[in-house]
């Protein structure tokens, strides 16, 4: 049973390392956790949003972070905290640039997004409604979920080292 929008909040939090295979759990986290509370139609931006602010946690921060989920009602609350107080931005880098896209995505994918401080570091968070802009305008090309982990599985590369050859269209 979902719950109303009057329900009480729901939270579920887990801690990760700070090793790069730490984002795939923490996606793993997000799906099992979502499902659990019969928020399917969320899972597929929470473990985007997610992918990208527990990467930064991992490559910027280099510290153990905590993924927060958080329901009520309807909208759904992702945090990431890590242990450094450096704030992410927006950038803008040019079409060839390989990093710097992330937070752009997380505000395109989100409700609202932000940063707290907190003693000993910060927490980026971001809401999601789960009814998406996206899934409004008929670009979902189905109801079948895509799978996330082996899309990033083949973008990491098949040799390991992170190679990844981009095709135009």
């Amino acid at each position: 049973m979902s719950p109303s929008r009057y329900a009480r909040a729901v939270q579920s939090e887990q801690v990760f390392s700070e090793g790069s295979a730490s984002v795939r759990a923490a996606r793993r986290f997000v799906a099992k956790t979502l499902s659990s509370w019969g928020h399917d139609d969320a899972v597929w931006d929470a473990q985007l949003v997610v992918s990208e602010l527990a990467t930064n946690a991992v490559l910027h921060a280099g510290t153990p972070f905590t993924v927060r989920l958080t329901l009520q009602g309807r909208k759904v609350r992702l945090e990431v905290d890590d242990g450094v107080s450096r704030a992410p931005r927006e950038r803008r880098f040019g079409p060839d640039a390989t990093t710097g896209r992330g937070i752009g995505l997380v505000a395109e994918v989100s409700a609202s997004w932000g940063v707290s401080m907190r003693p000993g570091g910060k927490s980026v968070w971001c809401e999601l409604s789960g009814t998406t802009d996206r899934d409004l305008r008929g670009t979902q090309a189905s109801d079948e979920e895509p799978d996330l982990d082996a899309f990033l599985d083949e973008a990491d590369g098949a040799d390991g080292s992170g190679a990844v050859t981009l095709l135009a269209a």
